[in-house]
């Protein structure tokens, strides 16, 4: 017997779901996206990706931005993801596209509990973008923004602050 669409959805919304309560998030964000729930997989995506970064997945974060860049227009992450990736691949002019449309996003919404770490994580990456052209004198000045934003104990705020300062 084969499964119809919808009892396959369900099927990968709940492994989704089993997957983020085990602390298993690179395969929830996997099956919300083959569940075809991205409204799902940006939250996870959102909240994950510079950890992601952090350990190298530059290719997995943009193969999920892909997956879901249709469905989030109005989430700032995904733009600063954009960015890093950009930044960190050698593309440094379509960094600063990316983060200058995560910024108008930003600004465009109420304050969130994240939007610090937002603008830090932006800043961050315009720093390593910097970095990468020989720009020296512009990537400490974006490091120092960085770290005036990124001033929270979580693991990413702290991350990022090495990051910014190496």
């Amino acid at each position: 017997p084969t499964s119809t669409q919808p009892e396959r959805s369900e099927v990968e919304s709940r492994a989704a779901a089993w997957f983020e309560a085990n602390g298993y998030l690179p395969e929830a964000i996997h099956h919300s996206i083959s569940a075809c729930d991205h409204k799902n997989a940006v939250r996870l995506i959102a909240q994950n990706g510079c950890s992601l970064l952090i350990r190298g997945g530059v290719l997995t974060l943009a193969h999920w931005l892909d997956a879901v860049e249709d469905s989030a227009r109005d989430e700032p992450w995904l733009p600063i993801y954009r960015g890093w990736i950009a930044a960190l691949t050698g593309g440094a002019d379509r960094a600063e596209q990316y983060l200058r449309q995560a910024e108008g996003l930003i600004a465009a919404q109420p304050t969130r509990d994240d939007t610090a770490t937002m603008q830090g994580t932006a800043a961050a990456a315009r720093a390593q973008a910097a970095n990468v052209q020989g720009d020296t004198a512009a990537a400490a000045g974006f490091a120092r923004q960085a770290l005036t934003y990124l001033t929270g104990t979580d693991g990413t705020a702290c991350n990022l602050r090495v990051v910014s300062i190496s």
